[in-house]
């Protein structure tokens, strides 16, 4: 799990991802379907290859500057979550 965050935080960068590695890390709990503070908890788990390939979708999709909350239909202010569409 770290050297996938490492790389994917790193492909973002090149691409001038605004908070590359922090989005890599809500991308990725995204595809896991957990917490932030699970992935440091289980950073060295090693991650499923359908949760691989989602999350390399995802990280992609982040490189043409697509917002994280569009893609995880998430979005937080504060401690508050919002549901977030292409809408907004």
């Amino acid at each position: 799990m770290a050297r996938l965050l490492e790389k994917s935080g790193s492909y973002l960068a090149d691409r001038s991802t605004e908070a590359a590695r922090l989005s890599a890390e809500l991308l990725l709990c995204h595809a896991l379907g957990c917490e932030r503070i699970q992935l440091y908890a289980t950073f060295d788990q090693p991650v499923p290859e359908l949760v691989v390939a989602r999350f390399r979708e995802l990280v992609k999709l982040r490189a043409q500057h697509v917002p994280v909350g569009y893609l995880t239909s998430k979005a937080y202010f504060y401690s508050l979550e919002f549901t977030v569409t292409p809408d907004v």
